[in-house]
């Protein structure tokens, strides 16, 4: 499935999981309603900005990348950041 215009829908949705989607072309998420923010082994092209002043859960597992947090809450009650540690063994 491809979302082309995702802004319309996070203006409704108080609730917002993604798992395992590859290669998003937007550099923002933003929604005034959205409580709780789940992302999973997601991949976004370059960075992504944070705009969720209502934010009150927030969970990130995957690699490492450029994020940025505009408007949040002074105090959120859960924060979950899993990054995925690389394999730096050497086969030989």
């Amino acid at each position: 499935m491809e979302l082309t215009n995702i802004e319309p829908l996070l203006k409704r949705l108080e609730s917002l999981t993604m798992n395992d989607c590859w290669g998003f072309d937007f550099g923002r998420i933003s929604g005034d309603m959205i409580r709780e923010l789940a992302i999973k082994d997601c991949d976004f092209y370059f960075s992504c900005t944070f705009d969720l002043p209502r934010v009150d859960v927030f969970k990130y597992s995957g690699d490492i990348f450029c994020f940025e947090f505009d408007r949040m809450n002074a105090v959120i009650s859960e924060v979950d950041l899993d990054f995925q540690v690389l394999d730096t063994k050497n086969d030989d």
